[in-house]
């Protein structure tokens, strides 16, 4: 029943996408895109404010980092138009830490591993389009624990962070809209 009301809700939100009818109801759930063929795990959710504000909230290097729920602390440096941010992760055993560049793109915002000890790979995407009256964010990641863990797991783990992270940035973008005369 629960995958059967799933599955509808992405076919209406998918119809009103292609549409342009998105609207607040949609922002509700982020869907999961899953694993793609260059092994990117992806979500989105349609958020229900124009992209200069999304834009805004996710400029904001250690704002956009904490979004993730997984994130015990985060610091960031400024390197040009980059940031070269510091992130210590929950992990299963023991906190992970790493490093990144994080630059805004044409489309959004890229993050790149620099150093770890804990990650062979992390690479995040967020793509920013318009949509509608709303903005439609697309996040996409691919990460790799240097430590013999099933990619599955991983997969399931990072979804759900990336799922986690979509709702916290409709949260914080409403927040900010209502605040804004």
């Amino acid at each position: 029943m629960a995958q059967t009301r799933q599955s509808l809700t992405g076919l209406v939100g998918g119809v009103a996408l292609l549409l342009g009818l998105g609207g607040p109801a949609l922002a509700v759930e982020p869907e999961n895109l899953g694993v793609d063929s260059d092994g990117f795990i992806g979500a989105r959710i349609l958020i229900d404010s124009p992209l200069n504000l999304v834009r805004k909230v996710l400029s904001k290097p250690v704002d956009a980092i904490r979004l993730a729920p997984d994130v015990l602390e985060v610091s960031a440096e400024s390197q040009g138009t980059c940031d070269k941010v510091s992130v210590k992760a929950k992990g299963l055993w023991r906190p992970l830490n790493y490093v990144v560049i994080r630059c805004p793109t044409e489309a959004g915002f890229s993050e790149r591993l620099l150093e770890s000890d804990d990650f062979s790979a992390h690479n995040v995407e967020w793509t920013l389009a318009p949509s509608g009256s709303g903005t439609l964010v697309t996040v996409r990641s691919r990460t790799r624990i240097a430590y013999p863990v099933p990619d599955g797991m991983v997969a399931r783990v990072a979804g759900k962070s990336l799922r986690e992270s979509l709702k916290g940035l409709d949260q914080e973008v409403s927040k900010q809209a209502s605040e804004t005369p």
